[in-house]
């Protein structure tokens, strides 16, 4: 609540092409309980397909929604198109993202994020655990383990380990929008940067209940990029991003370019990991001490137990205390 009156909400629809799953997406807005008035405002990027016809129909046969739509232009980018899509959406108190290829699936998502960031006057924004729907393999994997209650982030954590993942899992208050340096959307800058920004000098609160779908499909701009350049655009985007930090996040960009440029030596030349999944571990920020799990985890089952069986007692306790004093 502001005041006396309920809060006002932003839904921002960013699509482009989106025919095949808008419609899913606009279900998830339909299914949303909120108390406060709700508009949604929508900002195709120049769709060649029938993605604005969908949404309009749907907005006709949904009322309790204010709506309206960016002026329809042809394809400027991902990031321009966010900079009109945030710059319309100042009147309202709070700002919620939902990409066309996305859904969300919690009826209170909004609600409770909402409520989070009127208690938390320490956060800037709001995000939530998803899960990641890869199209190709029909798999779904939560970003991180399911769970009630939430966790605070800070910019370093973040730089580290973009937990947050895509801007379909944010809410933000309209303040933090308003500062935001102009000078980013004239980068490549995706939701990690921005949120960067965004959470100087304040919180991310992160609710670890899933309330929504990330989808990986081979239409997506970042999903349809091969790993390699996924990994070299991140780390070529640093000095940027040091820049337009103020340098104070120098060191932290610097680890992250190091464990990126390890990261991409150990891709083969098919693109594939050469040690598991090491390579993505590591572009997240964990530490090469996890190696030795990962090598642990070829041995067969059999080996393992007949370790077991052989190794003195004695000998498996010093074992633990260097393990630990290694970690």
């Amino acid at each position: 609540m502001r005041g006396s009156r309920p809060s006002s909400l932003a839904i921002l629809l960013i699509c482009f092409n989106h025919a095949k799953y808008i419609q899913r997406a606009l279900d998830s807005i339909t299914a949303q309980l909120f108390g406060g008035e709700i508009e949604v405002i929508v900002a195709d990027d120049g769709s060649t397909d029938e993605t604005v016809d969908i949404i309009a129909r749907w907005a006709q046969l949904n009322p309790r929604f204010r709506y309206s739509q960016l002026a329809r232009q042809p394809n400027m980018g991902i990031t321009r198109n966010y900079a009109r899509g945030f710059a319309a959406c100042l009147q309202h108190d709070y700002v919620a993202v939902l990409e066309g290829d996305d859904y969300w699936i919690h009826p209170r998502k909004l609600a409770l994020q909402v409520e989070f960031l009127e208690e938390h006057l320490e956060c800037n924004l709001c995000s939530a655990n998803y899960y990641v729907f890869k199209e190709d393999e029909e798999s779904l994997s939560a970003r991180v383990p399911v769970g009630g209650g939430y966790s605070l982030l800070d910019v370093r954590s973040l730089i580290a380990d973009n937990v947050v993942g895509n801007f379909s899992t944010c809410v933000y208050r309209r303040e933090v929008l308003q500062t935001l340096n102009p000078r980013l959307f004239e980068l490549k800058a995706y939701d990690w940067i921005i949120n960067i920004c965004a959470a100087r000098g304040s919180f991310i609160g992160f609710l670890n209940t899933p309330m929504s779908i990330y989808r990986l499909h081979g239409g997506g701009a970042w999903s349809a990029t091969t790993t390699r350049k996924k990994l070299e655009d991140q780390r070529d985007a640093l000095e940027d991003y040091d820049r337009i930090t103020d340098g104070i996040y120098c060191a932290d960009f610097l680890l992250l370019r190091e464990r990126l440029d390890r990261s991409i030596e150990h891709l083969g030349e098919n693109d594939k990991l050469l040690i598991g999944d090491l390579a993505t571990k590591v572009a997240l920020g964990r530490d090469f001490k996890s190696r030795p799990r990962h090598l642990l985890n070829l041995c067969p089952p059999i080996v393992l137990i007949v370790a077991r069986l052989l190794v003195p007692p004695a000998v498996v306790q010093q074992l633990k205390k260097l393990w630990h004093r290694t970690k």
